[in-house]
């Protein structure tokens, strides 16, 4: 370890959102307040002392969510942690380092150099890192895209959404470019949480010593739900490793001061916000990640888990499902639907990506509801959806999308109908009885949708 350096490096480099947030350009992206690790751990600190919880907890209200015993009702507040002078924090720093390693299994193979972050610092590196993320043009071809298809309202702006949602969600981040990992330290002292997240953010760097984390593809702007399987990945990985070191590192007054933390109402509210596209996005790396991760430990402990850096998933799906995992269920290749010269000269592809099962769900909550939407997800195979735009503002999305059966299939179209009718634009589902492919379209004119060939 080397010493802690003061705010004003290089930019924090998180991975891709899958379409449509935009993207980034590499490492891990800054971590949130990793929730389902953080209350999973007080819940299992919990069960030591008095309580058992039912069930592995889960952070909101994905999909794979399941029932959270409560924790008892916690002892008088723990007093703040105090400030610590650049030498102690250096040795506290290096103890929690040390102790990482072995919760792990990796061992440290190079120096990580580490640096103490402020709010201000923090904000000037979001600031830069989101300016230089994505081209004004990329934020509002995906902006467009997400209002059109109903997962944003009008006049999203996708750079402020992010601003305000990492500012007062990251508490630190690990760059694999320069190898160099900060905390955020809020108020100038260095509690559990600040713990947490150097004990997260180091396993960041082990696991880049041990497998290289820019080998993994997540940078592939053709396919976001890819890259965003592969993040949920490491950031599973992380987060079960938080909830280990927690359990041998932290007392019972800390982990109850972290739970209390991370469910802070202000903070909620802050996620509540924002479009719940994007709020199950930046989640669903460590809840469904986390799931994923522990699955893999049960089956073999951090020895799969390793192996799968090697053979690395490519779906949302394999997440949310581990089992599709295990037997290596792949996606299914969807060609693109339309093409710019389907619809005569001045039109351009705006935007293509493929939402995943995760963005399927998402997309069919309005109507259907949470579970119902993931059961309706749940059969999904593969998909691929385009974004043309000709003259005159004129525009058209071709969403074209398989199914694992055409049971499968008919259920999503059931619920596709439903949701394309809420759509401000002409929209329509194509499904032939007993196929297995299913196509979504909504556009600026209903000619369009009659000119769009459903391939």
């Amino acid at each position: 370890m080397k010493k802690p350096t003061p705010s004003g490096g290089r930019k924090p480099t998180p991975a891709p959102y899958d379409s449509p947030m935009p993207r980034r350009s590499r490492s891990t992206w800054p971590p949130f307040r990793p929730f389902a690790a953080i209350v999973a751990a007080a819940l299992a600190v919990g069960a030591c002392g008095a309580l058992a919880p039912t069930a592995s907890p889960v952070a909101s209200s994905a999909p794979t969510s399941a029932a959270v015993t409560p924790v008892p009702a916690p002892t008088p507040s723990p007093s703040p942690a105090p400030t610590l002078s650049p030498e102690e924090l250096e040795a506290l720093i290096a103890e929690i380092e040390a102790s990482v390693a072995p919760v792990r299994q990796l061992q440290s193979t190079a120096e990580v150099p580490d640096r103490i972050v402020d709010e201000a610092g923090l904000r000037q590196d979001l600031e830069r890192f989101i300016g230089e993320s994505a081209t004004p043009e990329q934020y509002g071809a995906q902006a467009r895209l997400g209002e059109r298809l109903g997962f944003f309202p009008a006049g999203t702006d996708l750079a402020a959404v992010q601003l305000e949602l990492l500012g007062d969600q990251v508490l630190g981040y690990y760059d694999d470019k320069t190898k160099e990992m900060a905390v955020v330290q809020r108020g100038g002292a260095f509690g559990p949480m600040e713990r947490v997240t150097l004990a997260h953010e180091f396993t960041h760097a082990l696991q880049d010593q041990q497998f290289g984390l820019d080998t993994l593809e997540r940078e592939d702007l053709s396919n976001g739900d890819r890259s965003l399987a592969r993040t949920g990945l490491v950031e599973g990985d992380a987060s079960l490793l938080t909830q280990q070191w927690v359990l041998g590192n932290l007392t019972f007054e800390e982990v109850l001061e972290l739970t209390k933390a991370a469910l802070d109402p202000e903070q909620m509210a802050v996620l509540a916000r924002v479009p719940r596209f994007i709020s199950r996005q930046l989640e669903f790396p460590y809840a469904d990640g986390l799931q994923f991760a522990a699955r893999l430990f049960e089956q073999g402990g951090w020895a799969a888990v390793d192996a799968a850096y090697k053979d690395p998933p490519d779906s949302t799906e394999q997440i949310i499902h581990p089992e599709k995992y295990l037997v290596r269920e792949a996606p299914v290749a969807v060609p693109a639907p339309v093409a710019p010269a389907d619809l005569g000269a001045g039109w351009t592809e705006g935007w293509s990506d493929t939402l995943g099962e995760l963005g399927t769900s998402v997309w069919l909550e309005p109507t259907a509801g949470a579970r119902a939407a993931a059961d309706a997800a749940a059969g999904w195979g593969g998909d691929r959806v385009v974004m043309l735009e000709g003259p005159d503002g004129a525009w058209l999305i071709a969403w074209q999308t398989a199914w694992d059966t055409p049971d499968d299939a008919e259920a999503f179209a059931d619920a596709a109908e439903a949701q394309a009718a809420t759509l401000s634009t002409p929209s329509a589902v194509s499904h032939a009885p007993g196929s297995s492919d299913v196509q979504v379209r909504t556009a600026s004119a209903v000619e369009l949708l009659q000119a769009a060939p459903s391939r």
